[in-house]
């Protein structure tokens, strides 16, 4: 099983990333590319985002949580705000909010 559900992980992170790469040239300057999932594999969460901001340099990732409100807040970590079922009583949910920057970087 654990195989399995690694193969079917990478095929949805190939095509999150696709999409992801893909909208990314419609966010505007300063504009907000919201990620979320509803899944607690690394895979499919961070390292998607850790790849797409390395193919894009133009967004960075807001890290301070500055727009969660209350308990929220508690669930934000580097920017990325996370739930885990056995804690909080949720399910899994991950979401994070890449900005795009106003100047490319290096000028």
């Amino acid at each position: 099983m654990g195989e399995e559900r690694r193969k079917i992980s990478s095929e949805w992170s190939e095509l999150q990333l696709s999409v992801l790469g893909n909208v990314s040239a419609y966010v505007k300057e300063a504009g907000v590319l919201v990620y979320s999932t509803c899944t607690v594999f690394h895979e499919e969460n961070r390292n998607v985002v850790e790849k797409v901001l390395n193919e894009h340099p133009e967004f960075y990732l807001e890290r301070d949580g500055r727009r969660s409100s209350g308990k929220l807040r508690l669930f934000v970590r580097n920017g990325y705000f996370k739930t885990f079922p056995p804690q909080g009583w949720m399910d899994g949910f991950f979401a994070t909010r890449m900005i795009k920057r106003s100047k490319p970087v290096g000028r």
